[in-house]
């Protein structure tokens, strides 16, 4: 293979562990990350071993171990700078500023945002000037300078849509939305959340989809509309179903998949052993004719070598055949887990959708157009209801969470 094919064959194997990370495969991106690093160190290819670190630090920050990502941005930003390649410099600075947000470190995160911006703007470089500008109002927007982050988030709105860039464009609108919301300005919360949804809807990407709709449906709660608040939990909870519903897809032809390659590699392994005891028979045969001794001799080592081949072909699959049954065991124990965490969210949400239709039942028995006078009794026990529901609510939502405590933080941009 020539060096730009060896080159390419690297940049198909990060592409392919990053397409494993965003589908959440952690586990199975991390040694295709691993070889391609091993590959690019063997062969000196200081291009791709800077893109692999900063890969690598995206999924550990993904995993939130903020403190080992930077370590792989400082890797990779060294070779980077090494290379002189500005472009990779301005989105390691990027990615360094979000993992000091995430760690709190406001100042830290600020710096190095601008040196993003900088650089970005020296090289006329439109989508990580945007990116910058949009992580720049995020943090300003966590610290609760509000006017600072809108100026910031208007800045990056027009970059994203002059590079017909729908995705950065809706993450601003989100962001913006996520001031009012928190700002109690729930009508305006509710314009910037629609139009982030109607984006995100047109580019079909579910995971942005499902937190656009769980926006809204906050929004729509806090306004105090529980008829449109449910319809966009319900459209929340469809999404995050078919998150899941892939997601366990994509396991269950992952452990399939896994059982045909072993099986076969077992299969392939007897028949080379059978050509071994062959060969060693027909070489035996040879020699004892050239030899010209005894046939009792001759049939006793054939025997001999028989039994000592196949009893270590034996013990050889048989230790394969364990280890393959731990590992059947492992994915096994990993499914429960997952679909206990499926079950635990699944009963959130269903109390949830509860607790939207409490809230309708009780705007329509004190509501002014009620055709009927209210009865204090019955609305009393709906309130016990609803206060108890609410306790247990937070209950479940605090278990689910325990089980499953990574979540993607769509705010900010990364690259």
């Amino acid at each position: 293979m020539t060096v730009i094919g060896q080159e390419i064959f690297i940049e198909r194997l990060i592409d392919s562990a990053e397409i494993l990370r965003n589908a959440n495969q952690m586990e199975l991106a991390l040694p295709v990350y691993i070889e391609a690093e091993k590959i690019s160190k063997e062969k000196g290819f200081k291009s791709q071993l800077a893109r692999v670190y900063k890969e690598l630090g995206v999924y550990h920050s993904m995993q939130q171990e903020y403190v080992k990502a930077l370590d792989y941005y400082s890797l990779s930003l060294e070779l980077y700078q090494e290379n002189n390649d500005l472009s990779g410099v301005t989105r390691v600075y990027n990615n360094i500023g979000i993992a000091y947000d995430l760690l709190g470190e406001y100042e830290k995160s600020l710096s190095y945002h601008g040196l993003s911006l900088k650089i970005a703007k020296e090289t006329n470089d439109i989508g990580n000037i945007a990116r910058a500008l949009n992580n720049i109002g995020e943090v300003y927007r966590l610290r609760n300078l509000h006017d600072s982050a809108l100026v910031y988030y208007d800045q990056a709105i027009e970059l994203h849509k002059s590079i017909n860039d729908t995705v950065g464009e809706a993450n601003c609108y989100n962001n913006i939305g996520l001031i009012y919301l928190n700002t109690s300005r729930f009508d305006e919360a509710i314009d910037w959340f629609a139009l982030s949804l109607k984006l995100h809807n047109s580019g079909s990407l579910l995971d942005y989809v499902m937190n656009a709709h769980e926006n809204l449906s906050l929004a729509y709660d806090s306004a105090g509309n529980a008829a449109k608040a449910l319809y966009h939990f319900r459209e929340y909870k469809s999404t995050s179903d078919q998150l899941f519903n892939i997601q366990k897809t994509n396991d269950v032809a992952e452990i399939q998949e896994k059982y045909n390659v072993e099986k076969k590699q077992a299969q392939l392994e007897i028949e080379q052993k059978d050509r071994e005891i062959q060969d060693a028979q027909v070489r035996t045969i040879a020699i004892m004719m050239i030899s010209g001794s005894a046939l009792l001799t001759l049939i006793l080592i054939i025997v001999v070598l028989r039994f000592r081949f196949r009893y270590r072909l034996r013990m050889r699959l048989a230790e394969q055949e364990r280890a393959s049954i731990t590992q059947m065991e492992i994915m096994r124990n990993e499914e429960r887990i997952k679909m206990g965490t499926y079950l635990y969210d699944n009963t959130l949400q269903e109390m949830s959708s509860l607790k939207f239709m409490i809230a309708l039942i009780k705007s329509k028995l004190t509501g002014s157009k009620s055709p009927v006078p209210v009865d204090e009794r019955l609305l009393r026990n709906v309130n016990e209801v609803d206060e108890a529901l609410g306790k247990t609510l937070n209950d479940v939502r605090k278990v689910s969470s325990d089980l499953d405590p990574k979540h993607g933080d769509r705010l900010f941009n990364t690259d």
